[in-house]
């Protein structure tokens, strides 16, 4: 038996929710309210935009949830979470284009219901056709995500596991403490929603499905903002700045 319990883990899970304002700063503020904005984007929505609502929630509980595990010391976890909010982002948007529900799955014999295997397919090759830029963004980082979070490899081991000595093996549930890769995923989710937020903002424009929330090209437009600047302190740092000068020989 591991020397901690369940009520551990979750007493060290509040004293990091508890300390991760004051302790990541800036970033973590504007993470948080592009986190809370997906909350509050909307003003009202057409009852037929229903299918796009249901996927706005799953949105909304990764977006929390990735937030969450980052702070918690989960990067992995965290990173999936983001793979998550992609994915029914995509199929968000699609749905305010595309609103039968039976695109969406299908009924057996039995009544047993079912996900259309093709859907995916035809909400990416719409998302590409209608917004290339963010079709291109979400492939890419879906594939920096796919590359190394969300399949066990070697190069996570480190994060909770180290060997003492010849014969001791020590585990944790919590990966090894790492500010700066704590900022950047924190960075990573702001960046991801504050471009999904767009992407449902111009579909919804389009197709009139829903209405924006009064203030929303205005807080969009400091979010923008905050997240270029705090882009800029992240990627002054030594450890990314150097492979940023390394591309420019």
């Amino acid at each position: 038996m591991p020397d901690f319990t369940l009520i551990d883990i979750s007493k060290e899970d509040d004293r990091l929710i508890g300390e991760a304002k004051i302790k990541y700063g800036k970033i973590y503020d504007n993470t948080e309210n592009l986190v809370f904005f997906l909350w509050d984007f909307l003003k009202s929505a057409e009852a037929d935009a229903w299918i796009f609502a249901s996927f706005l929630s799953q949105v909304r509980k990764f977006a929390i949830l990735s937030l969450l595990s980052t702070i918690r010391k989960h990067n992995a976890q965290s990173l999936m979470d983001i793979r998550q909010i992609f994915e029914a982002s995509v199929l968000a948007t699609y749905s305010l284009h595309e609103r039968n529900d039976t695109t969406y799955y299908y009924k057996d014999k039995n009544d047993v219901a079912y996900v259309k295997e093709n859907v995916r397919a035809k909400a990416y090759k719409w998302l590409g056709d209608n917004y290339k830029n963010h079709s291109d963004t979400i492939k890419n980082q879906k594939q920096i995500i796919n590359n190394m979070w969300t399949h066990a490899n070697i190069l996570l081991t480190p994060l909770n596991f180290r060997l003492e000595g010849e014969e001791k093996f020590l585990s944790s549930v919590f990966d090894n403490e790492d500010d700066f890769q704590a900022k950047n995923n924190l960075w990573f989710l702001a960046n991801s929603c504050w471009g999904l937020l767009d992407l449902f903002a111009r579909e919804i424009i389009k197709t009139k499905m829903a209405k924006l929330s009064d203030d929303f090209v205005l807080k969009m437009q400091q979010f923008g903002k905050d997240n270029e600047f705090l882009k800029k302190e992240l990627t002054a740092d030594p450890r990314i700045n150097k492979w940023i000068i390394a591309d420019k020989r």
